[in-house]
């Protein structure tokens, strides 16, 4: 079950165009004209017998919204993305929420800079043992990450070094249920706006350590649950 694209018109909305195709296992848009595309939200939302993507080679410079573009390919394996043109995207809420099968993603030359909703990115991405988010920081004034990496169950390692003084507007339930993961360093974080840190590490079983001694939270009225669960933890 297999789709090839070789349209060339020019094209500036890719909503929900593969969206829901169930038995959809593999695609090729190498030979799609995307230069001119804006939005690909939910473009293959849903399509849980995709294994296979390739988007390397796409032209996508002026892209800005990838919200939820691969949420639900629970059997989704191997996304390439290497040399995804990033710099103009300011949405990439739930891009892989869901991805229950995802086992290596190649996003470490993202450019992020222009990113203010990451919620959800990578949630229940059950496979996901490593996360690479480390090339250029992201320079936007501020960024929600409600959600961002949430029951990722297998991730031991997450590299937050593109957030280097970012300002964080929401951080609740972050990581929640990432019960693999055994240190995180959040010290470079602006937390000066979040008002609340619930469940920020609920359930992290085998997290040990946490550097959060840069952390503002003068204007944060919600601790609950913060650190519930944090079994191994033991200094903070």
């Amino acid at each position: 079950n297999r789709i090839e694209l070789k349209y060339q018109g020019k094209l500036t909305n890719l909503n929900s165009l593969f969206s829901d195709i169930i038995n959809l296992e593999e695609i090729d848009l190498t030979e799609m004209n995307t230069s001119e595309v804006i939005t690909m939200e939910k473009l293959f939302y849903g399509c849980f017998s995709l294994k296979n993507v390739n988007m390397d080679l796409l032209h996508i410079s002026n892209l800005e919204n990838i919200n939820s573009i691969f949420e639900k390919c629970e059997n989704l394996e191997i996304i390439n993305m290497k040399n995804f043109d990033t710099k103009n995207i300011i949405t990439t809420k739930s891009s892989f929420e869901n991805c229950k099968k995802l086992s290596k993603i190649n996003i470490e030359y993202f450019d992020l800079t222009k990113v203010t909703d990451a919620s959800n990115m990578f949630a229940n991405c059950n496979s996901l043992t490593n996360i690479n988010l480390k090339n250029d920081e992201i320079r936007s004034s501020q960024i929600n990450m409600k959600s961002i990496f949430n029951g990722d169950h297998s991730l031991q390692k997450i590299d937050l070094n593109k957030f280097n003084k970012k300002t964080i507007t929401n951080i609740e339930y972050a990581f929640n249920n990432c019960y693999s993961l055994t240190s995180i360093n959040l010290s470079k974080f602006d937390t000066s706006k979040i008002t609340s840190i619930y469940s920020i590490f609920s359930n992290c079983y085998k997290l040990s350590s946490i550097d959060i001694t840069s952390f503002d939270l003068s204007n944060t009225d919600s601790f609950s649950y913060a650190f519930r669960n944090c079994i191994s933890l033991k200094s903070i």
